[in-house]
């Protein structure tokens, strides 16, 4: 069917039938949304996405389609850093970027950049922060993506604020 021939782009000559149905009918299986689900239970919440990630992240491994890969595992690193688990979420995002920067998908690189950089400002190591959301914010210029370069501009900002820096945190902030 002509839904199917969207999942032809796939390396080693696109994916069969059989995989292309498994696609279409896995929930979740384009970008999920990670925002909370009114569940009781966040922990449950968490363990159903996790799952939806997981069984697209196989699926698109079984496909050879490198950029599902990256935005999966990205997603991964997402859930651990909402859970807390920083050290997780970082090799999550490292994963996601060292594919994303193999299939040259700059945007997606800098996502994971700006993602890397949060975890570090988690952990209060700002100049390792600062030094992430600068390289994305260099990229989102390149592609002149103006919503990226807001965010960077908003996270570099936050980060020179945090260092009591406050002549470049208000240059960062007025641009």
């Amino acid at each position: 069917t002509e839904i199917l021939k969207e999942f032809d782009y796939c390396p080693k000559g696109g994916a069969t039938e059989d995989l292309k149905i498994k696609m279409l009918a896995t929930p979740k299986i384009g970008k999920i949304d990670l925002q909370p689900i009114q569940f009781t239970n966040q922990k449950m919440q968490t363990t159903l996405k996790a799952k939806d990630v997981s069984l697209s992240l196989a699926i698109y491994k079984e496909a050879g389609y490198e950029g599902g890969k990256a935005i999966r595992l990205n997603d991964i690193g997402t859930i651990y850093k909402k859970q807390g688990e920083l050290d997780e979420a970082i090799v999550f995002f490292n994963d996601s970027l060292k594919i994303n920067e193999s299939i040259k998908s700059r945007s997606e690189i800098a996502v994971n950049l700006s993602n890397i950089g949060g975890i570090y400002e988690e952990k209060g190591d700002l100049n390792k922060a600062l030094e992430f959301y600068k390289k994305a914010l260099e990229i989102d210029k390149e592609l002149e993506y103006r919503r990226g370069i807001a965010i960077d501009l908003k996270n570099i900002a936050s980060i020179y604020k945090a260092m009591e820096k406050t002549e470049e945190a208000e240059d960062y902030r007025q641009r």
